[in-house]
């Protein structure tokens, strides 16, 4: 299958993400093999070279956060330092809900707004707005 071609912006807060990961993870077992972009400045891109085949996908996206210089004043000599926290809440990265779908003819651009406050136990806002028109559909 003929790759194609893949890019886009992802932004954090409303404000272009600085530097990060991209990831595209195909849903569907044998039918892809998954793809990934650093983004640099809000934006992504992957070349048709290693770009991905037509299907649906999986995206989860993962910030580069500046780690700490200063060791804790609790850490001894020899101690790992502990890994900096991953800024992009987990509902876009580890318990992803983000997708895409490569087509053929494309133009295959996704762009991604990320809410840094998201929480993966809070409903989406997608969620409450639909039981909102569902109720309305009630009446």
């Amino acid at each position: 299958m003929p790759r194609h071609a893949v890019s886009g912006e992802v932004k954090l807060a409303g404000a272009p993400l600085k530097s990060g990961m991209i990831q595209f993870m195909p849903t569907e077992p044998g039918a892809a093999t998954p793809g990934a972009a650093a983004v640099t400045d809000g934006k992504y891109a992957m070349s048709r070279a290693v770009g991905l085949v037509p299907g649906p996908y999986q995206v989860s996206v993962t910030s580069a956060p500046a780690s700490s210089t200063t060791p804790s004043p609790n850490l001894m000599p020899g101690d790992p330092v502990p890994p900096a926290k991953e800024p992009i809440p987990s509902i876009y990265n580890a318990k992803t809900t983000l997708s895409a779908t490569v087509t053929e003819v494309g133009p295959n651009t996704f762009d991604f707004e990320l809410d840094a406050t998201a929480s993966a136990s809070a409903p989406t806002q997608s969620a409450s707005q639909a039981k909102a028109k569902a109720k309305s559909k009630l009446k």
